[in-house]
């Protein structure tokens, strides 16, 4: 039965290749135009263009974009060749099935038709029911590329979408300007997903007139499924909730929500942390995150640790509040995994100490360039490791002013 019903739908795909295909038919005799036209008909082909040689082939072909070209190799003016060669230069036209048909038996010439851009062959005289089958074999492939060309398109313009999307997850202009002037900080962030799609996200967010909140969130893999989870947890978060300024009982909330929300073994790293500016304290909470690193004015320097459970593993699990002094010229530095787990051109890896002695080697651009910082800070990642990163990669430095 199953053999029946694929003879039945190849019949009537050839049926559809037929009805819907153009052939072009080049020959400078008239009488194998007829005899091809007369085959092609006979078989069930209904739109068939003819060319008396290859420089108006050439032009029809530009002109009425066939599906199929059966192509002599002999003829004045332009001959098979010249087409070939000449109609290949053109993008459009690359993978234009070309049946060449000739008397040729030379080893050598042969080999010529395909070095030119002919897709197949065909001895003369012809054979009606091989070249209807290779007729129909070609254009079934092409019809086949053609629609894995457009599914590609259409999948690369969603993704595109998707990606400009995603991208609106972050901070815009206003909210940065908006946290920027409120509470005296600079922001500088780098933001670069792996693939089309990634599952890092990061955001700001006023709590009130002295504190405001920061937090970057790195989920499993990446790719259009870590993608959909940023999406999930961003529209969690946009929802008003008083616990923001708790970072411990909000990562509590969170934790308890992605729970229920995100597919087995995918989970989500996080830090969250309230800068309060008028306490000069940061406040906040790691869930399996990275160890951000703050730096002091004096040089002194607090590697937070990144304790606690990722997001969605287990239910119920408490979050351990944590607080550290954050003066006027301080620096916060947070970042993905991707930053530490990816080998260096040399082959190291870098830890959070040589994160550490990176910025240390900058502060000399701090207090008046901290753009210089990040900035510098960015040129070395991209000098030492930026071809080896196969992951989602985000950096933010939050500089106290």
């Amino acid at each position: 039965m199953n053999s029946s019903i694929r003879n039945i739908d190849k019949d009537e795909l050839y049926a559809t290749i037929k009805r819907d295909s153009k052939v072009l038919l080049v020959d400078d005799m008239e009488f194998n135009i007829l005899a091809l036209e007369n085959i092609l008909k006979t078989s069930g082909f209904l739109d068939i263009e003819k060319a008396k040689d290859g420089k108006e082939a050439l032009e029809k072909t530009k002109e009425i974009n066939p599906d199929l070209v059966i192509l002599d190799i002999v003829m004045p003016e332009i001959d098979g060749y010249g087409y070939c060669e000449q109609i290949r230069k053109e993008e459009e036209f690359a993978n234009l099935p070309i049946l060449v048909q000739s008397g040729v038996s030379d080893a050598d010439e042969k080999r010529r038709i395909f070095e030119v851009g002919a897709t197949d062959y065909v001895s003369k005289p012809i054979d009606p029911e091989e070249l209807i089958a290779r007729t129909l074999s070609h254009l079934e492939k092409n019809r086949l590329f053609n629609d894995l060309e457009l599914s590609r398109k259409r999948m690369s313009a969603e993704l595109e979408q998707a990606k400009a999307m995603q991208n609106m997850l972050m901070p815009s202009d206003d909210i940065i300007s908006q946290v920027q002037a409120s509470y005296n900080i600079e922001m500088y962030s780098l933001f670069e997903t792996s693939s089309e799609l990634g599952g890092d996200f990061w955001g700001v967010e006023p709590i009130d007139e002295q504190s405001f909140a920061v937090y970057c969130t790195d989920f499993s893999g990446h790719g259009v499924a870590s993608a959909l989870n940023t999406f999930r947890l961003h529209t969690i978060m946009q929802e008003d909730n008083d616990l923001k300024s708790q970072p411990d009982k909000y990562l509590d909330y969170l934790n308890e929500k992605l729970y229920h929300l995100l597919p087995t073994e995918q989970f989500a790293t996080m830090f969250y942390g309230v800068i309060d500016v008028k306490e000069d304290k940061l406040r906040y909470v790691t869930a399996g995150s990275t160890k951000p690193i703050v730096m002091h004015k004096d040089n002194g320097y607090a590697i937070i640790p990144g304790d606690g459970f990722p997001l969605s593993i287990q239910k119920g699990i408490p979050y351990d509040l944590h607080e550290v002094d954050f003066y006027k010229n301080d620096l916060l530095l947070l970042y993905s995994d991707a930053l530490i787990e990816t080998p260096s051109y040399q082959g190291d890896l870098l830890t959070e100490k040589d994160l550490v002695k990176m910025v240390k080697k900058m502060q000399v651009h701090r207090n008046l360039y901290p753009e210089n910082l990040f900035n510098t800070l960015v040129q070395t990642v991209k000098d030492n490791f930026w071809d080896n990163i196969t992951d989602d990669l985000t950096i933010n430095l939050y500089f106290r002013t």
